[in-house]
């Protein structure tokens, strides 16, 4: 059996170059991409790929973890989002969400305390 150089030169001609080329962007990129736009604003800081690799393996990035050793890419949208928050955390930049509690503050009407009644100092060591 021998490869036929023919065949090849015909695929050649008909082939898309960009046909195995797999979309979406690294966590390697990513990074890169974190640092073009810190140096864009001025900032005398680079992010270690490192930090992406560990935050794409914990789901920091799309909010989905990732198996260690499988290689995940990222859509545009979820790496502007990222970078956006990144960049803005490190800036102290962006808006803060404040959640509120299920519970509210509790209200005590200062006026409904007895001031003469005695602590109770037991402790309950059931818990």
């Amino acid at each position: 059996m021998s490869i036929n150089i023919e065949r090849i030169v015909k695929l050649a001609e008909t082939v898309e170059v960009g046909q195995d080329e797999v979309e979406g962007y690294t966590a390697y990129a990513i990074a890169g991409v974190i640092n073009e736009t810190l140096a864009a604003l001025g900032e005398d800081f680079k992010v270690n790929p490192q930090q992406l690799y560990n935050d794409s393996v914990n789901g920091r990035i799309n909010g989905v973890k990732a198996v260690k050793g499988t290689k995940v890419r990222y859509t545009e949208d979820e790496v502007e989002l990222y970078v956006a928050k990144f960049v803005a955390k490190h800036m102290g930049t962006g808006t803060r969400v404040s959640i509120e509690t299920e519970m509210p503050p509790a209200e005590v009407d200062l006026e409904d305390i007895d001031e003469d009644a005695e602590l109770d100092e037991t402790v309950d060591d059931e818990n």
